[in-house]
């Protein structure tokens, strides 16, 4: 794992000069995004001052409650559509300037983190494989922002977990053990024996003996390390010896600032911080192992 005097290095000697090029595409960027706004406001504004003209030409008045207005809601209906191609452009310019900024400094520190990983802003882990996970049930709403990770997990297991947040007890205590027993959506409440793990995490799943045979006590330790250190919201599950994780963020990630300068240092660090935490779960959660690999 890069240690942040590492980056700090790499960020003068490599990043520094990129970003001051980004920059001069930013404020470029801004003035085209501003253009175009001003452009087709003033062509709606066009649009609806001709719409009413010819309505009064037409009609004898601006607007005339007894007929159809039809200039007027040509006008409009144009307008409309001026208005759409504006967000659209709007957004294709934005969209210009994050896409150069994935590429030119996002990639690079994935390179700076590990030489061998590739960076694929724009691909996406299919919805199936998502639903799999079954972390997250609500299928309608839009239910995570943040990062999902998906890997072969290092023991072969034929149940179904999950290890989730401990709202519940952390809350209610005695109360909410209750009803997590009486939560059977997941499986069975699974118990095990250690504290701290049990007062950080629920888990669920279909059997006990196979769940501790998963849950170890050096994983629990790595999945706590995991959650106090770096992912306070972790959550995970293991279906069909897979390894699922959710990562919850507020903020979109890998992305510049459109309005503001992205030339400090410390928004390099937080890309810096949120991949290479990323990246160590691979290490955190012993996933790499050879002693480990499934059949």
């Amino acid at each position: 794992m890069k240690t942040i005097e590492e980056f700090k290095n790499f960020f003068e000697s490599s990043l520094h000069f990129d970003l001051n090029m980004l920059e001069k595409e930013r404020l470029a960027t801004i003035k085209r995004y501003f253009q175009n706004i001003l452009l087709h406001i003033g062509i709606i504004i066009v649009l609806l001052v001709t719409g009413f003209l010819i309505n009064k030409l037409v009609y004898g008045n601006y607007f005339n409650e007894d007929v159809y207005n039809i200039p007027l809601i040509v006008a409009i209906v144009l307008s409309i559509s001026t208005f759409l191609m504006m967000l659209s452009r709007s957004s294709k310019i934005k969209n210009e300037l994050i896409a150069n900024f994935k590429k030119r400094i996002i990639e690079k520190i994935v390179k700076f983190i590990n030489e061998s990983l590739n960076y694929s802003p724009y691909d996406f882990i299919p919805v199936e494989k998502f639903m799999k996970a079954d972390i997250f049930r609500d299928k309608v709403k839009r239910v995570f922002d943040g990062i999902f990770f998906v890997a072969d997990f290092h023991k072969n297991f034929n149940g179904k977990y999950y290890i989730l947040p401990d709202f519940a007890q952390k809350r209610f205590g005695g109360i909410g053990k209750f009803f997590q027993k009486m939560n059977f959506s997941r499986g069975k409440l699974i118990e095990l024996e250690d504290p701290e793990f049990e007062k950080e995490f629920v888990v669920y799943g279909s059997d006990q003996v196979e769940a501790r045979y998963l849950l170890s006590s050096n994983m629990m330790q790595r999945i706590l390390n995991l959650k106090r250190n770096r992912f306070p919201f972790v959550m995970m599950s293991l279906i069909d010896n897979c390894l699922f994780i959710a990562l919850p963020f507020k903020r979109r990630l890998f992305e510049p600032s459109v309005f503001r300068s992205n030339l400090n240092y410390e928004k390099s660090e937080y890309f810096f911080n949120v991949l290479n935490d990323t990246i160590s779960i691979v290490d955190e959660l012993n996933l790499n192992t050879r002693i480990w690999m499934k059949d």
